[in-house]
């Protein structure tokens, strides 16, 4: 009920999942995704001297629908991508101090992001980078005592993969 402000840690998590690539042109790709992915943070809530540290996990089936566009070489095969993401979440859970709670309930089930990024393909292995900016407030339920006025998703990822087809 007093705490004087919240610090905001970055938190890693894990992402899988698998794609299918619906050919628009030569260069240009419909890429559909289904991702089981890990997010959170981690941080201290400062009230005077006394910090109390906390950190949460949210688990989501992400679904991104991302347009990708290929720049082929004879052995490498950059690319580029941009697209939307809409996420559904399946846990959630904080930690203060030693001890984890369900908090489910004050989070929206479903989070709305942009997505943009791009990688390399090398004989089918693909390494890729991206951001995700949440569009939608993560928090459903605030009360009078609440430090955040809006809590957003920003996730950069980092991915390793192999394309089958």
């Amino acid at each position: 009920d007093t705490i004087d402000k919240i610090e905001n840690e970055t938190k890693h998590g894990f992402v899988a999942g698998g794609h299918v690539a619906f050919p628009l042109s030569p260069s240009f790709k419909l890429q559909v995704e289904g991702l089981y992915s890990v997010k959170g943070s981690s941080g201290n809530a400062v009230d005077g001297v006394d910090v109390q540290k906390w950190e949460n996990k949210l688990t989501y089936q992400e679904f991104p629908v991302l347009l990708k566009s290929e720049f082929p070489t004879p052995a490498l095969k950059p690319f580029l991508y941009v697209g939307g993401s809409v996420a559904f979440l399946l846990s959630a859970e904080e930690r203060i101090r030693s001890d984890w709670y369900d908090i489910k309930d004050s989070l929206n089930g479903t989070d709305y992001g942009l997505v943009i990024g791009g990688g390399l393909e090398l004989f089918g292995l693909t390494v890729e980078g991206r951001y995700t900016k949440g569009l939608s407030d993560a928090v459903d339920v605030r009360d009078s005592h609440s430090l955040v006025e809006q809590s957003q998703n920003k996730v950069y990822s980092v991915m390793v993969g192999m394309d089958f087809f």
